[in-house]
């Protein structure tokens, strides 16, 4: 037996009370003799025994009926399914089931647990994997129930979800037939209008010796398709090239042939198209055409892009801060700021790269990046640049100098430039300070063949990260059919028995017992 109320046991020290009542009545009674009578002979009634018995009886009664009606209020069940009772007064248990819907919707998996359990009345569902779940505490006076498919689950992984108490339902085929379409990479992220664009992913199969035929739509239309075979890898890669074109996305996706499991055929892609970059260059004392001008690098990279890459439609105005400050013009992409007499800012939703400036301008720029300044530096310092694609780990393996800069300390945003643990430039809501000028007199880097690339990657955002995978460690479409075949379920002829209606229609009986001792002693008396 066990007890789901067990808070309740002390209330069985009443059935005592019965008790102490026959008995301390039976010993406060007294004999009162008369004294006209003392000399007649004495003799036991008839009915003393009887009477007796019938006392006794009352009291085992009322005994019982008081332990009956606290074992009613402990929740008495079995521990064990009991033959003939399990069927009449099944206990029904606050049933918890966990889905897991990585491979079937919850609907369905809903549908298969209420049909292959029908015993188990309202039960509630909770959508959770496999990982998450093994990290979830359970409550112990509920009955707990995972579904899942279980591929790739080793014997391991499955024994330490029934160590935590759940009861383990596999649904569908125990092995699928299937290849998965992994997710797309797309470069560049931020294409020009006419540019061409790499899409690229991979296959993984469980199927050797099969011909795959992937497809590239854009537009509800097949452009482009590669026929692969998976003769001698279970993993293939391949990639189109596509020229971007639309009004503002390029839309489509890459399918795969159907298979037993069709969810993971398909990959949609939408990616953001541009069809102009117009940069303001801003400078007030130095012409940016000469050399010693903090922006003239920049300017003959963009003069270079012009003329050697026109799919990416660069476009550029030279600007001293009045012009800009009293022009009407807001559609810029980018603000870089030279040596400034006067204060500039976005208008809208421009992006800003600005480089030390004197006196209160620094105090303008400084509020903006949440920054303190110090003193101006002269002393050569070895730079690195942080958070670059591993693809540009070659290209800035030389040490790379500032000669002069201005000291600062961030409190705020993102270090991108940094010597030691001193900050030489930082990143701030998707704009830009730094502390030394792209000149030769305070950059070293500013002939490396690096530089172009660098200013590349800033200007067009190309920052093209590794994506990170997110897929499953191991691409696996069986489960362990060992385990599951030991792996017994409980159904309806293996329920707990529930002894509350039963209980109760013992101490209906009692109750009945009760008044028929009571009239029959009343009626032994009179």
């Amino acid at each position: 037996m066990k007890w789901l109320a067990p808070q309740w046991a002390f209330a069985l020290l009443f059935a005592l009370v019965p008790i102490f009542i026959h008995f301390w009545k039976k010993s406060s009674a007294k004999k009162i003799v008369l004294g006209s009578l003392y000399l007649l002979h004495r003799k036991e009634p008839n009915f003393h025994k009887y009477l007796k018995l019938h006392q006794l009886l009352l009291l085992i009664t009322r005994v019982l009926l008081l332990c009956f009606v606290v074992f009613y209020f402990l929740k008495t069940i079995s521990l064990a399914p009991l033959a003939g009772l399990s069927e009449y007064f099944p206990f029904h248990e606050k049933t918890q089931v966990y889905l897991d819907t990585g491979w079937d919707s919850q609907k369905i998996l809903k549908d298969i647990f209420l049909k292959q359990f029908p015993n188990i009345k309202s039960p509630n569902f909770e959508q959770l994997d496999w990982k998450d779940l093994n990290n979830k505490l359970l409550n112990k006076d509920q009955s707990h129930y995972y579904m899942s498919r279980f591929y790739g689950l080793d014997k391991s992984e499955l024994n330490l979800l029934q160590k935590k108490g759940l009861t383990l339902v596999p649904v569908a085929k125990e092995k699928l037939k299937n290849t998965r379409l992994n997710p797309i990479e797309i470069q560049p992220k931020n294409p020009f209008v006419g540019e061409y664009v790499e899409i690229s992913s991979s296959l993984d199969s469980n199927e050797l010796n099969k011909a795959h035929s992937i497809k590239l739509e854009v537009e509800n239309k097949v452009v482009q398709t590669r026929n692969l075979s998976s003769k001698t890898s279970s993993k293939l890669n391949f990639s189109f090239k596509l020229k971007a074109q639309g009004d503002s996305y390029l839309v489509g996706k890459v399918k795969i042939d159907k298979d037993e499991f069709n969810s993971d055929n398909s990959q949609d892609f939408k990616v953001p198209l541009r069809r102009r970059l117009k940069v303001a260059l801003i400078e007030d004392i130095t012409n940016v055409q000469e050399k010693g001008s903090k922006l003239h690098f920049i300017y003959q990279f963009l003069v270079s892009i012009q003329q050697n890459s026109p799919q990416f439609n660069v476009d550029f105005e030279v600007l001293t801060s009045d012009q800009f400050n009293n022009s009407s013009n807001d559609s810029f992409d980018w603000l870089v700021l030279g040596d400034l007499q006067n204060k500039v800012w976005k208008k809208k939703d421009e992006r800003v790269i600005v480089f030390a400036q004197r006196g209160q301008i620094q105090d303008f720029y400084s509020e903006k990046f949440s920054l303190k300044t110090f003193s101006l530096s002269e002393s050569s310092k070895r730079m690195e640049f942080l958070n670059l694609p591993a693809l540009d780990s070659s290209l800035v393996s030389s040490d790379f100098k500032s000669y002069r800069h201005l000291q600062i300390k961030m409190s705020k945003g993102q270090a991108i430039v940094k010597s030691n643990s001193e900050t030489l430039a930082m990143s701030y809501k998707g704009d830009y300070f730094f502390s030394f000028a792209f000149t030769k007199a305070d950059f070293s880097g500013i002939l490396h063949p690096y530089f172009p690339i660098y200013m590349y990657r800033l200007l067009l955002d190309r920052w093209e990260f590794q994506k990170t995978s997110e897929l499953k460690d191991k691409f696996d479409f069986s489960r362990d059919s060992s385990f599951f075949k030991e792996l017994k379920l409980q159904d309806s002829n293996h329920q707990r028995v529930d002894f509350s209606i039963p209980i109760l229609l013992l101490i209906l009986l009692l109750l009945a017992l009760e008044l028929y001792f009571v009239l029959s002693i009343e009626k032994q008396k009179s």
